[in-house]
């Protein structure tokens, strides 16, 4: 993963910086990103923003809630399938 930053234009919410995240994802994950966020009528970027900021609530406070436990696990299979390549 690579974290770059740069300056985007003004946001409604004043955040003029912002930083640049390229991951790489399977085929199924990346369409699924999109395909979703269409549906939702909102960006991959917003709806990742958003996510991070939950995750870095207490669980109890956060709308993922008792989710995340799940979704680390998955992450660390996914992350140790990949190491092993």
């Amino acid at each position: 993963m690579v974290a770059t930053k740069t300056s985007q234009p003004s946001t409604p919410d004043g955040d003029d910086d912002r930083r640049a995240l390229h991951v790489f994802l399977s085929d199924d994950a990346h369409d699924s990103w999109h395909r979703v966020a269409s549906e939702l009528g909102v960006s991959v970027s917003g709806m990742l923003q958003v996510i991070a900021f939950e995750l870095g609530k207490d669980p109890a406070d956060s709308a993922l809630g008792p989710a995340v436990d799940g979704l680390v696990r998955r992450a660390r299979k996914i992350d140790a399938e990949r190491r092993r390549r």
